[in-house]
């Protein structure tokens, strides 16, 4: 046994050799009988085998660089705002997801679900959006930071356009919309009814904030501030582009008590819609969510006052344009009521007629009664998406809490050196740098949560800290860690 040789394997393997020209083509136009050139540097002959092998043909010279002889460098791509690399990764389809026990969950159970995170993510990028190099104000007024954020590129149809900007305020830190109203000289404008705009406080108007004349812009301009939703599309862009949110008979219904009570709100005040109970003027904000936007603009403009009464008729219209939605192009015709009668239902097409009909004998008032049933489905709708908001909420409530917690912790181990300072380490390694019996690294999310809760609480529950070496090895209740932690920062603090 002792003759037997050992097998020992090379540590360094083959290495690619580096010096050796990269092979290129000789062109068509040389022959193919032409004899191949000898390479500067020839390769070491082939160990010899058992069986022969033909002798390599060296590669022919050639002028074209070695792109295997300087290293390779990516370019780094531009960091934009918010960065996406601590995103979680997305779920996997239904068809791929293991069934889970009662007492199992998944680390996708422990946040909130993607799209509303990324729908949250992509509203902060819009909000602090800026603009580099910009030919804009720098202010007007107390607003600054000026971003255009109108969509729409086609021509106004009204006699003065309209570009709407995105701005902050230096008053309040907020953002908010900023609309230009160009060729509006200060004579012309109408401040009278403006108090009451300002006064309109409704779920689905878009509140109004100031209103003011300005020479910033090179020319006289009429300038109107209201609230700003990031995101959010007019029902036009929402419903009629290509790839758009389908129409249900749900949604109708929710739209349709949305409108009548931006109306209410308004008549109220004795104030009308005006130029905004459109499907250019009424956006989107949020799910199913619809505001009146460019609220108060007609009146400043000093255009003369409408019914009441044209309010009722634009919302019917408006319902029913979205109605014809439902059906295809070549049925949008002639008895458009029968037609639609196969799509929604008969209570909606009979709202929607009352509305365009309407005469001087419509109430609001007994129109709103008949929509008790449909407005009870809308508030247990609105309920159940609060429930889902405030779970949402609270799960995330708890970030702040362990947030503080390890920013204690950072702040000890790298500021103290105390005899205590060895617990700390030693929890920290417990929790972060864990490896199991192969010497793999453990990332067990569910571990860190229970821990760190169970440290911020303080129970006496003990736990066995031993250091990665095996060589120290400390017993010690979360109460006890918790209490070295905090006084250590109350020095630190102090200091």
């Amino acid at each position: 046994m002792k003759e037997i040789p050992v097998f020992v394997p090379d540590g360094s393997g083959y290495k690619f050799n580096a010096s050796t020209p990269s092979f290129t083509p000789a062109p068509a136009s040389q022959g193919s009988t032409a004899p191949p050139a000898t390479s500067a540097a020839p390769p070491p002959p082939p160990p010899p085998l058992a069986v022969s092998t033909p002798q390599a043909v060296p590669p022919p010279q050639s002028s074209t660089p070695n792109p295997y002889l300087n290293d390779y460098f990516h370019t780094p791509a531009a960091a934009t705002y918010p960065l996406q690399y601590h995103l979680y990764a997305p779920q996997p389809p239904p068809r791929l997801t293991l069934p889970l026990a009662p007492h199992e969950s998944n680390p996708h159970l422990l946040f909130i679900p993607n799209d509303l995170r990324e729908t949250l993510h992509r509203k902060n990028e819009a909000t602090l959006q800026t603009m580099v190099h910009s030919t804009l104000p720098p202010s007007i007024n107390q607003y600054h930071s000026l971003v255009p954020i109108d969509r729409t590129y086609q021509e106004s149809k009204s006699a003065h356009s309209t570009v709407l900007y995105k701005v902050f305020s230096s008053l309040d830190g907020n953002p908010y919309v900023m609309r230009k109203i160009e060729n509006v000289e200060p004579e012309q404008i109408d401040f009278s009814k403006f108090k009451k705009w300002k006064s309109v406080d409704c779920a689905n108007v878009v509140r109004c904030y100031d209103a003011f004349s300005s020479l910033s812009f090179g020319k006289s301009c009429l300038i109107a501030v209201f609230d700003y939703y990031p995101n959010s599309n007019t029902l036009a862009e929402h419903h009629k582009k290509l790839g758009s949110a389908p129409i249900n008979d749900e949604i109708l219904w929710g739209y349709l008590l949305q409108l009548v009570n931006a109306v209410k709100c308004l008549h109220e005040k004795g104030l009308s819609g005006k130029g905004t109970i459109n499907l250019n003027k009424i956006i989107v904000t949020n799910k199913d969510r619809i505001r009146l936007s460019s609220g108060s603009i007609s009146d400043l403009l000093g255009d003369e006052d409408q019914d009441p009464l044209d309010d009722i008729h634009n919302i019917g219209k408006v319902l029913l344009e979205l109605s014809t939605l439902t059906l295809p192009i070549n049925m949008r015709s002639g008895n458009i009521y029968q037609t639609l009668k196969s799509r929604i239902s008969e209570e909606l097409i009979e709202s929607i007629r009352e509305l365009v009909d309407a005469d001087q004998t419509f109430e609001l008032t007994a129109f709103q009664s008949k929509l008790s049933s449909q407005t009870f489905n809308v508030i247990n709708k609105l309920q159940h998406a609060n429930d889902f908001m405030e779970a949402q909420l609270t799960s995330e409530l708890e970030n702040a809490r362990l947030f503080r917690l390890m920013t204690k912790i950072n702040y000890v181990m790298s500021s103290t050196n105390s005899p205590e300072l060895k617990i700390i380490k030693l929890f920290h390694d417990h929790v972060f740098n864990c490896y199991d019996e192969r010497g793999k690294r453990v990332v067990d999310l569910s571990k860190v949560l229970v821990n760190l809760n169970k440290l911020d609480c303080g129970i006496d529950e003990k736990v066995l800290l031993v250091s990665n070496d095996d060589n120290e090895c400390i017993i010690a209740s979360f109460k006890e860690i918790r209490d070295i932690i905090d006084s250590q920062f109350r020095v630190i603090s102090r200091e």
